[in-house]
């Protein structure tokens, strides 16, 4: 679904989490309000960075290479 205009609670431009604070769509000419939304749109928790469980990835090592680029001085 691609709304024609979202309007928002909140100023995303204060906190771009307001994105998610919407309170009515206009989608193909109809007033859909946050009841109707709510009921018809299936939502997800908002996921917290800190709540991620990130394994650190090992170090990156450099491949060797049995030829060199460049120029050579003789």
């Amino acid at each position: 679904m691609l709304a024609d205009l979202v309007l928002l609670e909140a100023n995303p431009l204060e906190d771009i989490r307001n994105t998610t604070r919407i309170s009515a769509v206009i989608y193909n000419g109809k007033l859909m309000e946050k009841k109707e939304l709510e009921k018809s749109i299936k939502t997800y928790d908002l996921v917290k960075m800190e709540d991620l469980k990130v394994e650190p990835s090992p170090p990156h090592t450099p491949k060797s290479s049995s030829h060199h680029h460049g120029l050579h001085s003789h």
